[in-house]
């Protein structure tokens, strides 16, 4: 299993992340093992050599000068010396817990008297440290606040750290996240392309130099395809528009002649029809980048409108219209030719019955074409998108240009839909069109 992050985001931060929290932990080895550990053997060098002074001391005066000498270490040390037999440890008093006073009261049974011991007492608001110092004269109680290097780590130096140490992790993220922006909107300029539609420049002034070249390059791609686009647009309107008068004057005249006989003439108006429906094709092609607007209307009635007409041509086609389905923002010329090429391509291409589907759901409309032929595999679907693509059996004898379904897959992504081919072997083949509810921000069919 990989944990990684996917997105060049969490891989980024992760990795910067892991190698602060690296830094940190070697730095903190570091100053541990060749400072902190050194200094604090030093302080209980010291430590354990001011107690050995202290132990002598009282070992040395009399009792005459030892009341001067624990009044002089009271005011200068701010510490207190009373005799075992004025004072012991309070009850609260517990034994040393730290490393630190461990190994400072093994030093002093080691170096001073076997009986040397370490008391603490918490009870005061400045926490206690009780020294019991065996002298040759008696023992005593050495009484003083716990230093530095006695005491643990303090909470609030361990607090700010942890924020510390936070704070330079979000702010990293969020350093992070602002290099990747401009990757980000390269990102989805590049799935708008994907979805067939051509998005405003990219911003070429931002993020590292590569970044803001890579920008500039996505800029003249982006620009060379709506060019590419523009024209093949425009050739394809222009080439069909101009055949359309020569075919119309060609159809009139053969209807008007009466040389041969009356079979020729209607193969002859057949063929010029089939010509007409394929300029009709390269002009829908041509047209659909050019329709911009979209207006709140009932699929229902769209459908029921082009059935009609196609029924009355002798389409072999049944209406299956759900009761009742909410408006939604659609073009209707362009949901017209989607019916029409669905149902034209079940007519050549699938058998009869043909079956014309409304539904919904929460959050699609769905219109399905359904007929009875062999279909197509998902391989074949997807082949059949390009335009002018058609399939091999197709070409024997079929006539079409190859446009149908590249018309359809357009104005079904200029619709931010779903175009999907569901085939149930021995049974029937569905093509079904989902068209979102609500529309996406900005949505308009382009």
């Amino acid at each position: 299993m990989n944990f990684l992050p996917r997105s060049l985001l969490g891989r980024t931060a992760l990795f910067v992340i892991f190698l602060v929290l690296l830094t940190q932990l070697a730095t903190t080895f570091v100053v541990q093992r060749f400072y902190t550990q050194p200094l604090q053997n030093r302080l209980i060098d010291d430590r354990v050599n001011q107690i050995k002074t202290l132990v002598n001391s009282l070992a040395l005066l009399n009792d005459d000068q030892r009341p001067s000498f624990i009044e002089n270490i009271k005011l200068n040390e701010h510490a207190t010396i009373l005799s075992e037999k004025l004072i012991s440890p309070p009850p609260e008093a517990i034994s040393p817990n730290q490393d630190r006073l461990i190994f400072l009261e093994e030093r002093l049974k080691k170096e001073i008297s076997p009986d040397s011991k370490i008391a603490i007492s918490d009870r005061h608001t400045i926490p206690k440290i009780w020294i019991y110092l065996v002298t040759k004269n008696g023992n005593f109680w050495y009484i003083t606040e716990r230093m530095p290097f006695d005491a643990d780590f303090p909470v609030r130096w361990l607090l700010a750290l942890f924020f510390l140490v936070l704070s330079s992790l979000i702010g990293l993220y969020y350093g992070v996240r602002q290099l990747i922006q401009p990757i980000n909107r390269l990102i989805r300029a590049a799935q708008a392309i994907a979805r067939g539609k051509l998005n405003d420049p990219v911003p070429e002034h931002l993020g590292p130099e590569e970044i803001k070249t890579l920008c500039r390059i996505f800029n003249k791609m982006q620009d060379s395809l709506e060019e590419v686009e523009s024209n093949r647009a425009v050739m394809l309107a222009g080439v069909s528009h101009d055949l359309r008068t020569p075919l119309s004057r060609l159809r009139l005249a053969i209807e008007l002649s009466h040389f041969g006989d009356d079979k020729n003439t209607e193969y002859m108006i057949q063929d010029l029809e089939e010509i007409d429906s394929t300029l009709n094709q390269f002009l829908d092609y041509a047209r659909i980048q050019n329709e911009h607007w979209l207006t709140k209307v009932n699929l229902n009635f769209i459908v029921n409108k082009v059935g009609q007409l196609l029924l009355s041509r002798g389409y072999p086609l049944t209406l299956q219209l759900a009761d009742s389905l909410p408006d939604a923002s659609l073009n209707p010329k362009a949901i017209e030719r989607v019916i029409i090429n669905l149902v034209e391509n079940a007519r050549r291409y699938g058998k009869a019955p043909i079956i014309i589907q409304t539904f919904k759901d929460e959050h699609f409309l769905y219109l399905s074409v359904i007929d009875h032929g062999e279909g197509l595999n998902a391989e074949e679907a997807n082949h059949l998108l390009k335009p002018f693509t058609r399939k091999n059996h197709s070409r024997t004898g079929i006539p079409g240009t190859g446009l149908g379904l590249a018309i359809i897959d357009k104005i079904v992504k200029l619709h931010k839909g779903q175009l999907q081919f569901n085939q149930s072997p021995n049974s029937h083949f569905e093509v079904r069109v989902a068209l979102p509810l609500a529309p996406h921000a900005g949505s308009q069919v382009e």
